[in-house]
Order: C-alpha cells, then structure tokens, then sequence
C-alpha cells in the first residue's frame, strides 16, 4: 500500500474511535464558580458605588469623596481581568472584562477633571457597568450549561 492509502485509512480509523467514544471538541471554558462569585461581588460594588453617589446631592460630588471607591473596584475590574485571561478558551469573556475595566477608567477620569458627577451621567454609567457585569455572568453561567450537557 501506498503512504496516502495509510494515511487516510489511520484519520478514519482515528475518526470513527471519536465518534464511537463520545468524545467531543471543547470549544468553551470550564465553569469556575468562584469566576461566578466574584463578577458578582463586583457588580454589587460598583452598584453600591453609584447608590452611595446618586443618594449625594448633585453639587456635593467631588472627585475626592469616591477616590477610595474607584480604586477598590478597579483592583476587582482587574483581577476579572487576569483571572479570564489565564483561562483557556475564554476571549470572549476576557474581552467583556477588559471592556468593563476600561469604561471604569473613563467614568474615572472624567469624574476627576470635572471634579463632579451629573445624575443622569451616573444613571447612564451605572447602567453600562451592569450590562457589562451581567454578560460576564451570564457569559460564565452558560459554561455551566454547557458542560452539563457534555455530561449527558
């Protein structure tokens, strides 16, 4: 027999024992429940944020007051970031967070150099952090889906 006849009797040999095993490409990350957990801590600080802003009067917003805050959720904005990058398989949701981190950063400067916050400019940007927030959740809860249904 020829090399080419061995060939592609071995790739249909190799094919039928996948099929036959059940095995199956990977083409997502395995669900981490702690990812999960920890998205979820930090669109509940983000959230509390914009509650403690929104809750102070328009002109009593400097940038000063929320320093503090801004630098604790971006430390969290950045370990999501880290910790979807490390993972295999997992673009998408590392492009979610690195999306999230540098809209953080924005909200930031921009509160910075106006040295204050519009209310509707802090409803906006609340909003587009939980959107954000919640595609990673949902984004790491579909993974949980899925691989119990690779289960099966």
């Amino acid at each position: 027999m020829n090399t080419t006849r061995i060939a592609n009797r071995i790739t249909i040999l190799a094919t039928a024992l996948l099929l036959l095993t059940g095995c199956t490409p990977k083409w997502v990350a395995d669900y981490d429940a702690r990812m999960l957990e920890a998205i979820l801590a930090t669109a509940k600080q983000v959230d509390g944020f914009y509650g403690n802003l929104l809750i102070a009067p328009e002109d009593t917003r400097p940038f000063d007051q929320f320093a503090e805050a801004y630098v604790a959720i971006e430390v969290e904005l950045r370990s999501l970031v880290t910790r979807n990058e490390i993972r295999p398989l997992n673009s998408e949701s590392t492009r979610i967070a690195t999306t999230a981190l540098e809209q953080w950063q924005q909200y930031l400067s921009r509160h910075r150099e106006k040295d204050g916050y519009a209310t509707r400019v802090a409803e906006l940007h609340r909003k587009n952090m939980q959107r954000l927030l919640t595609a990673m959740a949902k984004a790491e809860q579909a993974r949980k889906y899925a691989g119990e249904a690779d289960d099966e």
